[in-house]
């Protein structure tokens, strides 16, 4: 009996030995797995770093091309910039209607036919909103309701925007029409981009820029427009035009979409 008890615990122990040696091995064949698996996610994101230091040298230079077309033109540096404002009373004496106006002044005596061209925008801008607000202001009522006093009054804004295009031939500026109605969330906003010879004091036309006819241009940039914009309603002449260095660009609007259409010049 003692003898048979001694066997068994002979054989336990050899299995208990083997069976702690396969877990031991085990153990390590599973660290080993684990540690490629993290070697294998380091090699991945290697992949991925070296892929992205790849993708930023297109990166650069597409941005570098954007920047040498959108060449930018410090207003500083060619203009002077004065305000023109204009208040309109109501027949109570509260102010009801405002209006302000950008004042653009070329420094240099070579875009003096360009200024006489932007004063007279201007003194047409100014007449016609000063006629329409005497008209309206004294029969204005102040709207006390609205908490903001600063949103009290209507206002009709033509401001500067900035310098797209200044060369020896144009001048191209972007400008917005805007108005303020009293206690609205949002002014009402126009895009008006104005290009001008410099030798001649014109304002110019998409067809005088490109020599070509308004025919010709609107098959040039048809694909894109029905791409765009075929739930939208067709693209206009009127919209409006700026130059860059190289490019004739459209700012095109829809309700609160806008976008540029670009042909090179």
């Amino acid at each position: 009996m003692k003898k048979n008890l001694k066997k068994v615990l002979l054989i336990g122990l050899i299995l208990l030995t083997c069976c702690t040696a396969c877990a031991d091995s085990s153990k390590n064949h599973i660290d080993d797995i684990a540690g490629s698996e993290i070697e294998n996610e380091n090699h991945i994101d290697d992949i991925a770093e070296t892929e992205t230091e790849s993708e930023n040298p297109s990166q650069v230079e597409a941005s570098e091309e954007e920047q040498i077309d959108e060449e930018v033109y410090n207003l500083d540096e060619y203009a002077e910039l004065d305000i023109l404002e204009e208040k309109f009373e109501n027949s109570d004496g509260d102010v009801v209607m405002t209006m302000a106006v950008s004042h653009l002044t070329f420094t240099d005596p070579k875009y003096e036919k360009v200024n006489a061209a932007l004063e007279s925008i201007e003194e047409a801008y100014m007449e016609e909103t000063r006629s329409y607000c005497k008209e309206q202001a004294p029969e204005m009522e102040l709207d006390m309701s609205i908490e903001n006093e600063n949103c009290r009054v209507e206002e009709y804004q033509w401001y500067f925007v900035r310098l797209c295009y200044v060369g020896e031939d144009y001048v191209s500026i972007l400008y917005n029409d805007t108005v303020y109605w009293p206690g609205a969330a949002h002014p009402q906003s126009y895009f008006a981009p104005i290009t001008i010879d410099v030798k001649t004091g014109a304002v110019v036309t998409d067809e005088e820029v490109l020599g070509c006819s308004w025919e010709d241009i609107s098959s040039k940039i048809k694909d894109s427009v029905q791409e765009s914009y075929s739930d939208k309603g067709a693209f206009e002449q009127d919209y409006g035009f700026y130059l860059t260095k190289n490019n004739l660009v459209y700012k095109y609007r829809f309700s609160y979409h806008v976008d540029e259409i670009v042909l090179e010049r």
